[in-house]
């Protein structure tokens, strides 16, 4: 009974050109929309946040890593109270990142 009604609603909605555009189109064409609205205000939002990027060990990481984050639209701060986020990276960070086993 259940097969039956199914089948018989695929072939009105497959017999319908307007049914299918509402099906199909219509949702992918709401979520291109939605991703290029959300992707504008995402960039606004990392344009505002302040980071910086620490280390006990002056690692010529701190540096390549406050580049990229710097190159992906964040500001880059020196001082700790001026900064909204914190990144502190450990003293074996270029041991983990050289895949080098103490």
């Amino acid at each position: 009974m259940i097969l039956n009604s199914l089948k018989k609603e695929a072939l009105i909605i497959l017999s319908d050109i307007h049914s299918i555009g509402v099906l199909l189109i219509l949702p992918v064409a709401f979520m291109l929309i939605m991703t290029f609205a959300m992707s504008g205000q995402s960039q606004d939002a990392i344009g505002k946040i302040t980071v910086k990027v620490s280390s006990t060990e002056n690692h010529l990481y701190v540096t390549a890593y406050q580049q990229y984050l710097q190159q992906q639209g964040f500001i880059i701060s020196d001082k700790n109270n001026a900064a909204d986020l914190l990144i502190s990276l450990p003293n074996d960070f270029e041991k983990n990142i050289n895949g080098i086993n103490s």
